[in-house]
């Protein structure tokens, strides 16, 4: 199942270990459940994983910045689940 979701990006970062390349973006959202703006101040601050072709396409990023991305669900361990950035939507 793919989604698009519009966040405000705060930074993607490359990371190579040990031969692997891995993709990470740190998100921010606003708050979207009665629940979430009685618990939480502010925007809602996650990092999540994401495909190498998009740290590429936001090469150009310099601060937060508001974007759209194609994006799936992926299971972590624990059982939670988390968006998975796919590229950018245009």
């Amino acid at each position: 199942m793919q989604f698009e979701l519009t966040v405000l990006c705060l930074g993607i970062h490359r990371v190579e270990t040990s031969g692997r390349v891995w993709c990470f973006a740190s998100i921010a959202r606003e708050p979207a459940t009665r629940e979430e703006r009685r618990c939480n101040r502010g925007y809602l601050v996650q990092q999540v994983t994401a495909e190498v072709r998009v740290f590429e396409e936001v090469g150009w990023l310099s601060g937060p910045t508001r974007l759209s991305f194609r994006c799936s669900i992926s299971e972590e361990p624990g059982g939670s689940y988390r968006p998975h950035l796919l590229a950018l939507c245009h």
